[in-house]
């Protein structure tokens, strides 16, 4: 399958040539991170906000990357588990880097700043999944503040656990592998199923290290991650609707002025810039993935008017809606 990459002045969209759209990078400011001089060549870099597009039913998804070209600097709300199926790869977690051996695993926990260099004669695999695929809101509230504690604490690379820590782990990974492409009947309560005792090992069983891959030096940047994602969670669950900067601001409880320079502070970009390349990123999806008019598409991903739709599709991404459409499935190899 071919990588197209699609650039604007503030996001860079990875689109795969047809089925599975799954990242928006939104260029953020390097706010907790600086490489190493040795590594980088610079005293810092910028990071991305990664978007990603889980399965409509379930904050999940599962796919593959050869490793031959580099995955920038970049965080995102979500688990990511990367497991290497073939060759060796390096993996950076906070200003750290990490060699991940095949048949090894590497963890990135919400808010962890990573990226992969490229590695030649490699496949990995990556499973991703967001916290709020807890079913049951008053145990996940409850508990909320441990659950991340142990997170954050947990050493995230196979070759500091034992043997038996890794192989439960891998063999949970493996069983959401198989689960991903599966029709029978249960699927999505069987990925569930998974996804909580992996989170439980990851809490309970792997091992922990404090300072490790302490990620915030002080509870300012821990509340301003902890608002930061709200933001992006109010524009995922709403960007559908008619929605304003005022809204987000009072799911916030923020001043609409405050709210729009924390936003623009923490992101690099403005609300409404985020809240167009969510949609736009959502249309894609649908354009790819579902047999919906135009029109269908532009009012399901939360725009106005058929028209704004074009307009700003066309600005982001060079083509209208329907030649976008075109070219991915003319582009599509089996």
């Amino acid at each position: 399958m071919k990588t197209r990459w699609l650039f604007t002045m503030q996001t860079a969209v990875i689109m795969p040539s047809r089925a599975d759209l799954r990242f928006l990078w939104v260029q953020t400011r390097p706010i907790r991170w600086k490489p190493n001089l040795y590594l980088m060549g610079c005293e810092s870099m910028n990071s991305f906000y990664q978007l990603n597009v889980t399965e409509k039913e379930i904050p999940f998804v599962v796919f593959y990357d050869n490793g031959n070209s580099v995955v920038p600097s970049h965080w995102h709300k979500e688990i990511e588990l990367i497991y290497s199926i073939q060759g060796n790869t390096q993996m950076m977690i906070n200003d750290r880097m990490f060699e991940i051996g095949e048949g090894e695993i590497g963890i990135a926990i919400g808010g962890d700043i990573h990226f992969y260099p490229c590695a030649d004669n490699h496949r990995r695999m990556v499973v991703m999944f967001d916290l709020s695929i807890f079913e049951d809101p008053r145990w996940y509230e409850k508990n909320k503040s441990e659950v991340k504690k142990r997170l954050e604490n947990l050493v995230r690379v196979s070759p500091q656990w034992k043997e038996e820590q890794k192989n439960k782990v891998v063999g949970i990974v493996k069983e959401l592998e198989k689960l991903k492409d599966s029709t029978e009947f249960g699927r999505t309560l069987a990925i569930k199923a998974r996804i909580y005792d992996l989170v439980l090992i990851m809490c309970n069983e792997l091992p922990k290290n404090s300072s490790q891959f302490r990620i915030f030096s002080n509870i300012n940047q821990t509340k301003m991650l902890s608002n930061l994602e709200k933001s992006i969670s109010f524009v995922e669950q709403n960007y559908s609707r008619k929605i304003k900067l005022e809204d987000a601001a009072e799911a916030l409880n923020f001043a609409p002025s405050y709210f729009a320079r924390f936003f623009k502070r923490y992101t690099n970009i403005t609300f409404l810039s985020y809240l167009n390349a969510f949609r736009i990123n959502r249309a894609q999806w649908a354009l790819i993935n579902e047999n919906k008019s135009i029109t269908e598409i532009a009012e399901e991903s939360g725009f106005g008017s058929v028209k704004t739709f074009n307009r700003i599709f066309k600005n982001t991404t060079n083509m209208s809606p329907s030649e976008y459409r075109k070219s991915i499935f003319e582009n599509y190899e089996v």
